[in-house]
């Protein structure tokens, strides 16, 4: 009889190390992101505890949009590029309703409309930064491009 262990490590290493960069890579993207955040919420809301309120809010809106990116993934062939206006769209405006409820239940001193303006202003900067992100990792990372 043969014995097979229980977890056996894959002949092809190259995927695993694959994922356990772009893991990095995208908690270094979330821990900028957030550090970004924090220093325009200071600016944008005095008062307020920044940091705490940006790792806060980033992480509940980065783990309520990633369904999108599964609508995104799963566009009809050859659709992708129509579909990635409107998800942009879509999880930037999710991003600041979430952000926005949030920050009004964390921040309860400061006013809506300030709240509102402030998440806003951090999501697009932020999607800025997301948005060139992707675009070096697709076309100028990419062989042959």
């Amino acid at each position: 009889m043969r014995m097979t262990p229980l977890f056996s490590p894959p002949g092809d290493l190259g995927l695993s190390a694959f994922a356990g960069v772009c893991g990095v890579g995208v908690v270094l993207l979330l821990a900028l992101v957030i550090g970004l955040e924090a220093i325009l919420f200071r600016v944008l809301m005095p008062g307020s505890k920044a940091l705490r309120d940006s790792a806060l809010v980033n992480l509940a809106s980065t783990v309520l949009g990633i369904p999108l990116l599964g609508v995104w993934a799963n566009a009809p062939a050859g659709q992708t590029g129509n579909w990635s206006y409107l998800v942009l769209l879509a999880t930037w405006g999710l991003s600041v309703a979430i952000e926005a409820l949030l920050l009004r239940l964390l921040e309860k001193g400061i006013g809506w409309r300030r709240i509102v303006a402030a998440s806003m202003v951090a999501n697009a900067v932020s999607y800025l930064l997301l948005v060139a992100a992707l675009f070096i990792t697709l076309f100028l990372g990419s062989p042959g491009v």
